[in-house]
């Protein structure tokens, strides 16, 4: 019975860590987002896109100052009431348009840049 329950709350994916990242950058969201999905039966993934205007790019090549870029993140915004045995949770981030933001990001082979996956690969700054 102790196996079972354990399989049943398996852990969420490792995090990556900020040191992972390819590109570092702080910048304002002027844009947030949500694309929410069905997922795992009655549960719900959603994707997030913010397009964020640039201010400075602390780590990194391919992205400069003052222009706008596509980041993405996902969360699970609503659980299934019959979750996978083992799926990546995603990562919540507490942000909203008009935010000041430090992001830490992966730049994947096709497709917008990735925040690291890592409940702190952004950080909400004071403006």
């Amino acid at each position: 019975m102790v196996a079972l329950t354990l399989l049943l709350f398996a852990p969420d994916l490792p995090p990556q860590p900020r040191a992972a990242a390819d590109v570092v950058i702080t910048g304002t969201i002027e844009k947030l987002t949500p694309k929410p999905r069905k997922w795992a039966g009655d549960g719900e993934k959603t994707t997030f896109v913010a397009r964020v205007k640039v201010d400075k790019v602390e780590k990194g090549k391919g992205v400069k100052q003052g222009e706008v870029v596509e980041v993405t993140w996902s969360a699970v915004t609503k659980v299934p009431t019959m979750p996978p045995l083992k799926y990546a949770h995603g990562q919540a981030h507490p942000v909203k348009e008009k935010d000041a933001v430090r992001m830490w990001i992966v730049r994947p082979a096709v497709g917008p840049l990735v925040v690291i996956y890592n409940k702190e690969g952004i950080e909400k700054l004071k403006k």
